[in-house]
C-alpha cells in the first residue's frame, strides 16, 4: 500500500516537473519573440516584400516571398494565416539594417500602390496619403518622361 502511495506521488511529481518544464519553455520563446520584435521595431526600416509562391498548409499558407533592400534582393519563407492572405501579394515589413535576416511582417500593401520601398526603405510607414502623393508624383514624372521621347 505504502509502495502504491510512493509510486503515486513520484508520477505527481514528475508530471508537475514536466508542466513547469513546458510552461517555462513557452515562456522563454514568447519572451525571445518579444524581445526580437521590439529590436526590430527599434532598429528597422520599413520596405515591401513580394509573395513568389504559395503552398497551402493547415492553418493559411506556406509563402515564399522576396525584398530588396540596399539594392539586394532576399528571400525568406513563413507561415501566413488564410485572412492576413486573401488577394493579396504584398505586405509591408521591417527590416533591420545590416542584418536582413532580423524582420518583422505587418500590413498588406493596398493594390493600388504599385510602386517599390526605395532602396534605402523608409523610417517609418507611409500612410494612405503618403503612399498616394508618390503615386501621383510617378505618374507626373512618367508623363514627362513620355512627352521627352515622343520629341
Amino acid at each position: 500500500m505504502i509502495e502504491k502511495m510512493e509510486k503515486k506521488a513520484k508520477k505527481n511529481i514528475i508530471g508537475k516537473i514536466g508542466c513547469i518544464t513546458i510552461f517555462a519553455t513557452i515562456t522563454i520563446i514568447m519572451w525571445n519573440s518579444y524581445r526580437e520584435a521590439d529590436y526590430v521595431e527599434k532598429n528597422g526600416v520599413w520596405t515591401i516584400l513580394t509573395v513568389t509562391k504559395t503552398r497551402g498548409a493547415p492553418k493559411g499558407y506556406i509563402v515564399k516571398y522576396t525584398f530588396q533592400y540596399n539594392h539586394r534582393m532576399y528571400e525568406n519563407s513563413t507561415n501566413m494565416p488564410l485572412k492576413k492572405f486573401i488577394n493579396v501579394n504584398r505586405f509591408f515589413m521591417m527590416v533591420v539594417p545590416n542584418e536582413e535576416s532580423r524582420h518583422l511582417i505587418f500590413d498588406a500593401v493596398p493594390n493600388w500602390f504599385t510602386l517599390e520601398a526605395p532602396p534605402e526603405g523608409w523610417k517609418t510607414c507611409p500612410t494612405e496619403k503618403q503612399m498616394r502623393r508618390m503615386m501621383e508624383q510617378d505618374s507626373i514624372r512618367r508623363g514627362l518622361k513620355e512627352e521627352v521621347q515622343r520629341e
